[in-house]
């Protein structure tokens, strides 16, 4: 009854999200104060926020409603009879038993697209990104769940048709990003019968691995933890935060947040700076001004300690090479099996892996890159880059200038020098922060350095 009887109450409900709209680009809110402590036990029936004119909000549990009168049961206990017609809309609260892909529209017209973790009165816990957030209610106009990967693919092979190559493809891109390796690969195959594209090849190509790699360690490693117990735990999400900014090119940055709370602290410690501006006008425009503008600002004044403030909401470029065209692309799936670099007698090469990889993953195998020194020279040679080990290593012994090692089982990843494989690797480390090196203020969880006896096994 009080299901349909909402559905009379939403007078003005804000428009959903549709979920076939563009990625948004997240931007996160400051954090809100925790949820009121006060609470009375909570009454049986939903939870709502009931927005009347005037911007006045009553939060609490949904006892009846009717054409004449909505009942609420506040969270201190007290019950509150409010008359429909000073109703603007009822938002109901969700309550996944899971995470759920949630769209958010903000009040500042932004739009985030994240799982929804909980779903509170006064706050709301999402994972945007990799990143968790929390965000104040009061910035949020509305959230509306988006359906499964599963729903939707079967809702978009009929708007993008095979016929239609650059739709299609788009299609293709979306099921490679939501890892839905099946589909991907049958779709892919659908498009290279009938288009030509290199992107389609490489995509393939990317899912065919990925989707190899699972096929082959899901009855082998479950859980991850049980298969690499072996290994400490991967770096956290304030460490993968920190990478990314690192990473960022302040002309092609990605999306960050700056609360005002950092920015006056920015200020306050670097208040004597002439790069501070005196005028209250100017410093007003730093607290609300964009983001990028702060993080040059901190870049210039080298303020490496706030630097922790800075939430970085998505991949920069280069990381997102490192993900889709080495990571997850070849590193992982090929080098990175149990009898290799991902099992326990991988030496001083290891490597994290997963059917589901992570972004703490992703980066704790780029620190374990970035740090590790083999007999040949570097892993990464961030000076020719085609001269990396990694690199060379996947390369065939007959045209590599530092042949992988001859173990049993060993084959090569990329077919040969010029190979639209080996160069996509070379410029991901073109197009890392070079100039100079940076050096991370974290280090790989686990040590990269020379045991006394290095006569280890070698892996195959």
């Amino acid at each position: 009854m009080i299901t349909a009887l909402l559905s009379l109450l939403l007078i003005t409900t804000p428009p959903p999200v549709p979920p076939d709209s563009a990625p948004p680009t997240p931007e996160a809110q400051p954090e809100s104060p925790p949820e009121t402590p006060q609470e009375a036990t909570p009454p049986k029936g939903p939870r709502v926020i009931v927005h009347a004119a005037r911007h006045h909000d009553t939060a609490g549990y949904l006892i009846d409603a009717s054409d004449t009168e909505l009942v609420l049961v506040t969270r201190t206990g007290q019950t509150v009879r409010m008359d429909p017609k000073t109703i603007q809309y009822v938002e109901l609260l969700l309550d996944p038993p899971a995470p759920i892909d949630v769209a958010i529209a903000m009040r500042n017209r932004k739009v985030l697209r994240g799982e929804l973790i909980r779903d509170g009165f006064d706050s709301v816990d999402v994972r945007i990104s990799g990143i968790n957030l929390t965000l104040d209610r009061t910035e949020l106009l509305s959230m509306t769940p988006l359906e499964s990967t599963a729903d939707r693919y079967q809702r978009l092979r009929d708007r993008y048709p095979v016929d239609h190559q650059s739709a299609h493809l788009k299609l293709c891109r979306w099921l490679v990003s939501e890892g839905a390796w099946e589909e991907a690969i049958s779709e892919l195959d659908r498009h290279l019968l009938q288009h030509r594209s290199s992107e389609a090849g490489q995509l393939r190509r990317v899912a065919k691995a990925r989707s190899n790699f699972k096929s082959v360690d899901d009855d082998a490693i479950t859980p991850t933890a049980q298969a690499q117990s072996h290994l400490p735990p991967p770096v956290n999400d304030e460490t993968v935060n920190l990478v990314r900014l690192y990473e960022i090119h302040l002309k092609d940055a990605p999306k960050i947040a700056i609360s005002t709370e950092a920015r006056q602290a920015l200020i306050d410690a670097y208040a004597t700076s002439s790069l501070i501006p005196s005028d209250p006008q100017q410093r007003n425009t730093l607290l609300n001004g964009p983001a990028i503008d702060v993080l040059e600002l901190m870049f210039q004044l080298r303020a490496r300690e706030h630097y922790a403030h800075v939430q970085v909401l998505s991949e920069p470029p280069s990381l997102r090479r490192f993900r889709q065209h080495v990571h997850d692309a070849w590193l992982v799936p090929r080098c990175g099996m149990t009898d290799c670099h991902g099992g326990p007698d991988a030496g001083r090469f290891k490597l994290y892996r997963s059917p589901r990889l992570t972004d703490g993953m992703r980066t704790s195998n780029l620190l374990i890159l970035d740090e590790l020194t083999v007999d040949d020279g570097p892993m990464i040679n961030w000076k020719t880059p085609s001269e990396s080990i990694l690199l060379q290593y996947a390369l065939p012994r007959s045209e590599a200038t530092h042949p992988h090692p001859p173990v049993e089982g060993w084959k090569a990843v990329f077919p040969r020098v010029r190979s639209g494989a080996m160069s996509a690797s070379v410029r991901w480390i073109e197009s890392m922060m070079r100039s100079p090196r940076p050096e991370y203020p974290v280090t790989s969880p686990i040590s990269t350095q020379p045991s006394p006896d290095e006569a280890q096994r070698t892996p195959r």
